[in-house]
């Protein structure tokens, strides 16, 4: 069957993603096609330059999941090896020809292809021309921002958006909430120990992953062996623990009225309000007070419906 194509990283699967998505299954029903998602994996950049290569804004198997939500009817997962990245753009298409029998391909504005970035739209339409598919590009897609910025959408936009922890401009650019996924391990566990038990991820599993600054957040959690729209109001940290002289980062949350055995479950942590910074308290009591606060803070945003951003 034919396709149409369209090709990115997708991190994040943003609105400029999304609306490249509708261009391509606007394009696909009126040719009887099917939309092809070609998703790389690793960034190229990531075998490129690792030293320049961005924290990542969300993993593989969400991006495919979102990616079909917005409009693909396969992904196809590109491993990023140096002899891909080697190919030239005209072998590169080659493959894709007869691999996918395309119609049409749909990209962003500053879309590049092949060895050394040497393909581009234009090339893209000689090769179109010669093998009877149309190139087409997606505009780019503009947000209105909370300080009064008209801004494009783009997955730089959104890692400094969440490094400032602007978390509902995220949210807005990314059409979801800034979420982390990980397991859950075991803690200190001195958390119990005052009235205020948390599940603990595990770092190894987020570290690939752009985070926000460190505090505390008012967000949801939810697991992925629970009904998927099954998610529990969490008061987050994130943060050395300076109360206690930490150093390691740690990235743990309270579930309000939650107290199941999750340990080694997945968990999914969606980031919705900054409450504060992180900052050492004088005495165990005077840490304890103001995490009922946040805890308050949490449940107060919860029950007035400003934690559930559209995902």
């Amino acid at each position: 069957m034919s396709t149409v194509i369209t090709i990115g990283n997708f991190d994040g699967v943003h609105l400029g993603h999304r609306a490249i998505l509708d261009k391509s299954r606007a394009l696909a029903d009126r040719r009887g096609a099917r939309v092809v998602a070609l998703s790389f994996d690793p960034p190229p950049v990531a075998i490129l330059a690792p030293a320049k290569a961005p924290p990542r804004l969300l993993p593989l198997q969400p991006r495919i999941e979102r990616l079909k939500q917005a409009g693909a009817d396969e992904v196809a997962v590109l491993d990023t090896t140096p002899d891909l990245l080697a190919r030239s753009a005209t072998d590169f298409v080659a493959d894709l020809i007869a691999r996918y029998e395309p119609v049409a391909f749909v990209e962003g504005e500053d879309f590049h292809f092949g060895h050394n970035r040497e393909g581009d739209m234009a090339l893209l339409e000689t090769l179109g021309r010669e093998h009877g598919f149309t190139a087409h590009i997606a505009p780019s897609v503009q947000v209105d921002l909370d300080d009064g910025t008209h801004a494009p959408v783009r997955s730089t936009l959104i890692r400094q958006l969440i490094g400032h922890a602007r978390l509902l401009d995220a949210a807005r650019c990314l059409a979801a909430p800034f979420e982390i996924t990980a397991r859950v391990v075991r803690g200190e566990q001195r958390g119990r120990t005052i009235g205020v038990p948390t599940v603990n991820l595990d770092p190894n599993d987020y570290a690939p992953y752009i985070l926000p600054p460190d505090g505390v957040y008012a967000g949801l959690a939810r697991f992925a062996k629970a009904d998927a729209d099954a998610s529990h109001p969490a008061a987050i940290s994130l943060g050395p623990k300076p109360t206690f002289q930490g150093k390691a980062l740690t990235l743990e949350a309270h579930l309000l009225g939650f107290h199941a055995d999750v340990y080694d479950q997945t968990v999914t942590l969606s980031f919705a309000r900054f409450l504060r910074d992180q900052y050492p308290f004088p005495s165990l009591d005077a840490l304890k007070n103001q995490l009922q606060h946040d805890i308050a803070q949490t449940r107060r945003l919860h029950d007035q419906g400003l934690l559930h951003l559209d995902r």
